[in-house]
């Protein structure tokens, strides 16, 4: 069985894709955003670490129940590859989304993000997409196009490599 893992910055659409990903994988797939658990107000890199080894957990559980774990939201490669959580011998699947700068900042104007966040999270993007990109199973996706398209590249993805075990 594979984990799939689905990352981008704020402002990439991972919400919108997690959405329709819903409407367009098969019953088998437990699709879930990474902080469905609740994000408290002083989030750090160890509650992210332990939010990780949470889902690695929940992903445990529905590998056992012959179900497919996709888990959408802001996260770190590294994290999960050495998560003490990290199910042995099960592929991680990383899904980026990739945007351009301008489009990212726009979308977290509109949101209400200040300029200094902003710059951070365009950093972020960038060093995301060099993590995913490291990975041997990863795929990057143009989160420029439509929401149905880049869905649909996702879902053919995730099929694909999933059907492929």
């Amino acid at each position: 069985m594979n984990i799939f893992f689905i990352t981008g910055t704020s402002g990439s659409g991972k919400t919108t894709l997690l959405n329709n990903l819903k409407k367009l994988l098969p019953k088998n797939f437990e699709l879930h955003d990474f902080d469905e658990i609740g994000v408290p107000k002083d989030a750090d890199e160890g509650w992210r670490k332990e939010a990780v080894g949470y889902w690695l957990n929940r992903a445990k559980t529905y590998i056992e129940e012959d179900k497919v774990p996709v888990i959408c939201g802001v996260i770190m490669p590294s994290e999960a590859l050495h998560s003490p959580e990290r199910p042995k011998d099960t592929p991680l699947n990383f899904i980026f989304i990739e945007v351009d700068d301008e489009t990212i900042a726009e979308r977290l104007r509109n949101k209400g993000f200040d300029e200094a966040i902003i710059a951070a999270k365009i950093n972020l993007a960038h060093y995301l997409d060099e993590a995913v990109k490291k990975q041997q199973f990863h795929f990057i996706v143009d989160g420029s196009k439509s929401p149905d398209n880049v869905a649909r590249a996702c879902t053919d993805w995730i099929l694909m490599t999933y059907e492929s075990e």
